[in-house]
C-alpha cells in the first residue's frame, strides 16, 4: 500500500495539484476508498476533481467529478503519470474524499507501446 490521499473540505477556496508517479514500465491506478461527496453543480463549475493523463496541465483530461457516488470502478492512467486537480469554492462543503492510488505493472505486451508514448 502506497498510503492513502484524504481530502476534507476543512479549508475554503482550496486548490490542490499533484501528480502521481509511477516507476517506468507501470501505469497509476486510483481508487475512491468510501466514494465521494464533492459540491455538485451544472459542469462540476464550482468544486470538482479532475484527473488527466500525464503530468501536465494540457495532459488530456480522463474524468471531471463532481457529486457523489458511492462506488466508483478504479481511474487509470495509459502511461506512468497521473495529474489530479481538486478546486473547492466558498459555498457548500461536503465530505470530500479519499483516494488510494497503486502502481500497476504494464503487461509486457504493450510496453513498446507505452514505452513510445511516455514522458521521461
Amino acid at each position: 500500500m502506497i498510503g492513502n490521499y484524504n481530502f476534507s473540505y476543512i479549508f475554503l477556496f482550496l486548490t490542490i495539484i499533484f501528480v502521481v508517479a509511477a516507476k517506468q514500465g507501470e501505469y497509476v491506478s486510483v481508487q475512491f476508498l468510501n466514494g465521494y461527496a464533492i459540491e455538485k453543480s451544472d459542469d462540476c463549475k464550482y468544486d470538482w476533481l479532475i484527473f488527466q493523463d500525464g503530468p501536465f496541465f494540457f495532459s488530456p483530461i480522463i474524468k471531471r467529478l463532481c457529486g457523489e457516488s458511492d462506488s466508483m470502478a478504479p481511474i487509470n492512467s495509459t502511461g506512468r503519470y497521473m495529474r489530479m486537480w481538486f478546486r473547492t469554492d466558498d459555498f457548500i462543503q461536503l465530505r470530500g474524499f479519499v483516494l488510494h492510488p497503486q502502481y500497476i505493472p504494464i503487461p509486457s505486451k504493450y510496453m513498446k507501446l507505452f514505452a513510445e508514448y511516455s514522458v521521461k
